[in-house]
């Protein structure tokens, strides 16, 4: 018997990112629900208009390994709250719920950069 194989092309990412993130806010917003559901006490963001646009996320949370940027992070589609239950590590509900999140990123910029520290290593 023949099987049938379900495939997705790369585009599919940026134009989810697109439609769903398309405005400032709504990317940011989600961005620092992200720091919220990562446990940070603490988050700033600082958009830059000089010459090259930016946006900097920074937040005080325990950082992530490696490892758990490609596990949890940059995986799309993870439902966390099935993973790890309803709360965060912290004991805070959860807003993060289908892992859709960190395409807002392709909704508002073409480069992304990611720097974390855990344990006092980047």
């Amino acid at each position: 018997m023949k099987e049938l194989k379900m495939s997705f092309d790369p585009n599919t990412i940026q134009h989810l990112g697109i439609k769903m993130y398309s405005s400032l806010p709504t990317a940011i917003a989600e961005l620092v629900a992200n720091t919220y559901d990562a446990c940070s006490p603490d988050v700033h963001v600082k958009l830059y208009d000089n010459g090259e646009r930016k946006i900097v996320v920074e937040d005080t949370g325990g950082g992530m390994a490696f490892e758990e940027i490609n596990s949890h992070f940059l995986r799309i589609g993870r439902n966390r709250r099935e993973e790890e239950g309803k709360e965060t590590t912290c004991g805070r509900v959860a807003t993060g719920k289908k892992g859709l999140g960190k395409l807002a990123f392709f909704g508002i910029g073409d480069t992304i950069s990611i720097a974390t520290k855990r344990d006092g290593k980047k």
